[in-house]
């Protein structure tokens, strides 16, 4: 976890990928997502606020391609604006 671009808090997931952060002050987060064998995945916005528990959407990480992680040989998702 990072606020203003600082590591603040790391933590391990569950065997079913949950986590939980406790203790961190209110502001704006940014989360980093590793697993070995897949991409790594990035999600920012993350508002944390005084005396409120936040519960948000899952992430779902891309397993890499016969194990090679190059970010260039990742799929990309194409979005047409009309």
């Amino acid at each position: 976890m990072l606020y203003d671009g600082d590591r603040v808090h790391s933590v391990v997931s569950s065997h079913d990928g949950g986590f939980t952060f406790t203790g961190i002050r209110p502001g704006i987060y940014e989360l980093h997502f590793y697993r070995s064998r897949f991409f790594k995945e990035h999600a920012h916005g993350y508002r944390i606020q005084s005396g409120l528990f936040a519960n948000y959407p899952p992430i779902s990480l891309e397993e890499c391609p016969a194990g090679n992680c190059d970010p260039s040989v990742r799929k990309k998702e194409i979005v047409i604006c009309e």
